[in-house]
């Protein structure tokens, strides 16, 4: 029997001849979204189904481009402590263990029930035309717009605020970054693209 790693180079070795096949059989193409190829990759029996399906599910979604080591090392910015912002995490996990309460199993926003949104996610006029015209934009499903809301409640409690301001709502969107779609760009996050021979 092959042990975990033995497996793991297998299904390796099976994705790299299927993407070898796959441009074997398109000459023309240069390069394919990493999305484009998960059909082919279950019907090979590689994968069950497409994980990418359940990105709405993860609360924070952010791509982040290396930093070159010399950038690292030159920076002369100080940035906070880790001890500053544990204690401020903490804080707002106090405020949303304080929020729920009453609610057994429930003591962070993440877990927060649907129908409790509307009380403790209560948004302005200016917020709600806001997140309005970002989910048409982004085309999110309504499980996103959940997580947006939590999320955005969460950033307001980091500062102890007690109202969620537009503000907290923008980071909260910004933070769909598998969501977004460079209007334009139509910018894939996964590229598979030809060897060079």
């Amino acid at each position: 029997m092959l042990n975990f790693s033995e497996k793991k180079l297998h299904k390796i070795g099976r994705i790299d001849q299927i993407v070898r096949d796959y441009f074997a059989d398109r000459p023309e193409e240069k390069e394919v979204s990493a999305k484009s190829l998960m059909p082919l990759l279950i019907e090979k029996g590689l994968f069950e189904k497409d994980h990418r399906a359940g990105l709405d599910r993860i609360d924070l979604q952010v791509e982040v481009e290396s930093v070159p080591l010399g950038d690292l090392m030159q920076s002369g910015e100080k940035s906070e402590s880790s001890a500053v912002i544990r204690a401020r995490v903490v804080k707002a996990r106090a405020i949303q263990s304080e929020r729920f309460k009453d609610i057994p199993g429930v003591f962070c926003n993440a877990r927060m029930p649907e129908q409790d949104l509307e009380k403790h996610c209560l948004l302005d006029i200016a917020a709600r035309r806001f997140l309005f015209a970002r989910l048409n934009m982004l085309q999110v499903s309504a499980r996103s717009y959940t997580r947006i809301l939590k999320v955005g409640r969460t950033i307001a409690d980091l500062p102890g605020s007690g109202k969620m301001e537009m503000k907290h709502l923008a980071e909260a969107v910004g933070f769909r970054g598998l969501d977004r779609m460079d209007i334009g760009k139509k910018k894939e996050m996964g590229v598979v693209r030809r060897l060079q021979e």
